[in-house]
């Protein structure tokens, strides 16, 4: 008995990464798969709010298989409130027990949550990896350090508090100090310790936005003492406050976003050529393989589309002349996986695939529809596009 579960792959194809599942769990939560037949399970993203998308999918498939079945008549997925099997992911193989609630992997206690997010990294990377020695020793990783963790780690923690009746949400630096705690620096040089299981437990209010947290809503004063251990003063807090503010999650990203950019136009100082107005980037000249593109900057604040794209191409024919002529056209409609990516994330993912785009035509079919000519039939000469710069 076995499951093949076929990954979307991010580009607009029919297209999938490819892994085994098999082991008694498949059966015994509700996949109802014949001896000697595969199961086909198609995973695909299920919503563009998340801020990673796919992993969220992924997850939430094994969230379903291992949570508690409540209706075995329709054959719903879930495992029964007391439970050991097993499962084995492109050959690794996981001990699974359900009991009183929670999941353990391998003896490892989880919560659903981490469980999910532990077989989701897993079957993620088994999609490349055939190896189980390395597999095995993958999932371990994954045991000892929670999704949250790893995601604060690499993007900053979230926090947002108010002030003269105003929302500030900010980002601020977050370390490992051991094999279960991390330091977080809430003020100029003040770092404050917190464990993995509390630290968790905070991301689920500030990230996932569960309200059931005991962290929700903690003021200043009090993310102050309950992670340095006392009562902030009068001065410190006002330091801490002004510390946070100069740290806008918004103006990190897009700090972030920009920097990216500007190494990118430096590496490729004849395929990029960007239009700044200030500190803000407009527009986005890029030299493809084949074509010439336009990036600019759509003025929306939140989306997938925070950037339009547009071709240099052929016009409709004019009603003078039976001649075509060349111009931008557009915008085409390209959508970012996540709605969570800033304009600068926009601008560089953008640039980086149409700097390539013999390869991203074939996999993003609304392009196609707007090219009318062959491969570099018609180019803007190089001067011509510096010059558009100004």
């Amino acid at each position: 008995m076995e499951m093949k579960l076929q990954i979307k792959k991010p580009m607009d194809t029919n297209e999938f990464y490819t892994t085994i599942l098999s082991g008694s769990v498949l059966y015994d939560s509700g996949f109802r798969v014949r001896d000697g037949h595969t199961h086909v399970q198609n995973i695909r993203p299920l919503t563009t709010n998340h801020h990673d998308i796919m992993h969220h999918a992924i997850a939430s498939f094994f969230k379903d298989m291992m949570g508690t079945r409540t209706n075995r008549r329709y054959s719903s997925r879930g495992l029964p409130p007391t439970y050991t099997g097993t499962l084995l992911i492109g050959g690794c193989p996981i001990f699974i027990e359900r009991k009183n609630g929670r999941i353990s992997l391998n003896g490892t206690s989880l919560s659903l949550e981490q469980a999910a997010d532990s077989l989701a990294r897993v079957a993620y990377r088994s999609c490349f990896i055939t190896d189980t020695e390395d597999l095995m020793k993958f999932m371990y990783s994954t045991l000892t350090m929670p999704e949250n963790i790893r995601y604060v780690l690499e993007n900053r923690l979230p926090y947002y508090f108010y002030a003269d009746y105003e929302r500030h949400d900010v980002r601020v630096n977050v370390q490992r100090t051991g094999n279960s705690t991390c330091a977080v620096e809430i003020s100029d040089g003040l770092w404050g310790e917190i464990t993995f299981k509390e630290l968790d437990k905070y991301c689920n209010f500030y990230i996932h936005n569960k309200k059931r947290s005991n962290w929700k809503y903690v003021s200043p004063a009090n993310l102050f003492n309950r992670l340095v251990g006392r009562k902030p003063s009068e001065a410190e807090l006002e330091l801490m406050i002004a510390f946070l503010q100069q740290n806008r999650k918004q103006d990190i990203v897009e700090e972030r976003a920009l920097s990216l950019i500007k190494d990118m136009v430096e590496q490729n100082p004849d395929k990029l050529f960007p239009v700044w107005e200030g500190d803000d980037l407009s527009a986005l000249f890029v030299k493809g393989k084949g074509h010439d593109w336009k990036l600019t900057n759509t003025g929306y604040k939140e989306g997938t589309q925070l950037v339009s794209t547009f071709v240099w191409e052929k016009q409709s024919a004019s009603p003078i002349s039976e001649e075509n002529t060349l111009g931008w056209r557009g915008p085409i409609c390209i959508d970012n996986m996540s709605r969570n990516s800033s304009v600068g994330d926009q601008f560089a993912a953008r640039a980086m695939a149409l700097m390539n785009d013999t390869f991203t035509m074939s996999i993003v079919s609304t392009i196609r529809s707007y090219i009318k000519s062959e491969e570099n039939e018609n180019r803007i000469d190089i001067n011509e596009m510096r010059g558009m710069q100004k």
